[in-house]
């Protein structure tokens, strides 16, 4: 009976030797893993104006251009 008890102390104290790493090394992944979960929303939070920005030129710079066209057509008429 007494073996039985050795065999099942040493597998148990065997488990928590395989455990024990484990436990050391999950936290140290999420360390190592969460400021990229910080850091990618910021990231977004830094590109998605850029998103909005980008655009926004696109639409700007027709604009700029259809104001400054009549000058060039007013201007040799002024001349």
């Amino acid at each position: 009976m007494s073996g039985v008890s050795v065999m099942v102390f040493v597998s148990a104290s065997l488990g928590a030797a395989v455990l024990t790493p484990t436990l050391y090394i999950q936290p140290l992944t999420l360390y190592i893993l969460t400021p990229t979960l910080y850091i990618q929303p910021l990231t977004l939070y830094i590109l998605t104006p850029t998103l909005y920005i980008q655009p926004l030129t696109l639409y700007i710079q027709p604009l700029t251009l259809y104001i400054l066209t009549p000058t060039h057509y007013i201007q040799p008429l002024t001349l």
